[in-house]
């Protein structure tokens, strides 16, 4: 198998960082496979970050049981078209606990079809190449736990997780940092954000662990976009280490 599909309609960047300890370990046991993501076309910026430009990114025009965007009907016949022509060998369903996200998998035309087996959802072909879904698991060991039951050693180190960061982005930071006194090692910085609220640990929580953090004498950064201003501020509030937004 070398034409791989991989179902990963998510918007989330920490659904992305979760799953690259992943794909890198698919990666270094089978150079050869050529990956396809199958995902919303804006995500193809993070994408091509956390893989490399030359990763092939099949846009997804959504899905009525896919909650992270509105389906685009009209594009679902053009998208299947396009799945078709690469012929993949093997479709993975590789977005989490919702049996939308098999059926798109099974939609893209390949010879065999795998991935997670959400909660309560029986697989009618290729039973051998899907995973009960993993409820228990940390979110990066459910794709590690994937990639394994799909006969992929796993390394030493495999949970191991990092983003590339650009030489302009260090430089940034170096400046933020000398502006507000933050010195290497000095400082932590806590993002009480998530995609869904549901993801959200609650914010007092976050208040005790600034406050902690600050009492080994670090400087605490709450960190967070736009949208997440009101969550933002209320950590702020609430926790009596001095805190910067960004």
């Amino acid at each position: 198998m070398r034409r791989v599909a991989l179902v990963r309609p998510r918007v989330g960047l920490g659904d992305w960082l979760c799953s690259l300890p992943a794909w890198r370990a698919l990666r270094c046991a089978r150079p050869d496979v050529r990956v396809t993501v199958i995902t919303y076309a804006e995500m193809r910026p993070l994408v091509e970050r956390l893989h490399g430009a030359d990763v092939d990114l099949l846009p997804f025009p959504g899905h009525p049981a896919i909650p992270e965007r509105p389906a685009d009907h009209a594009g679902w016949t053009r998208f299947r078209t396009a799945a078709a022509e690469r012929r993949f060998d093997l479709a993975l369903q590789a977005y989490g606990d919702r049996p939308g996200a098999n059926a798109v998998a099974a939609a893209l035309g390949a010879d065999r079809v795998g991935g997670f087996a959400p909660t309560g959802w029986r697989p009618e072909r290729d039973a051998a190449l899907h995973l009960p879904y993993p409820v228990t698991e940390h979110e990066v060991w459910r794709h590690l736990r994937l990639v394994e039951h799909l006969g992929i050693a796993l390394p030493p180190d495999a949970a191991r997780m990092g983003v590339p960061v650009r030489a302009a982005e260090r430089e940034r930071l170096a400046g933020l940092a000398r502006r507000h006194g933050l010195r290497p090692g000095g400082y932590a910085v806590l993002h009480p954000g998530a995609s869904a609220p549901t993801r959200r640990w609650p914010v007092d929580r976050f208040a005790r662990l600034g406050d902690a953090l600050a009492g080994q004498g670090l400087r605490v950064v709450v960190g967070g976009v736009g949208s997440e201003r009101p969550l933002t501020a209320r950590l702020r509030r609430l926790t009596g280490a001095p805190s910067l937004c960004r």
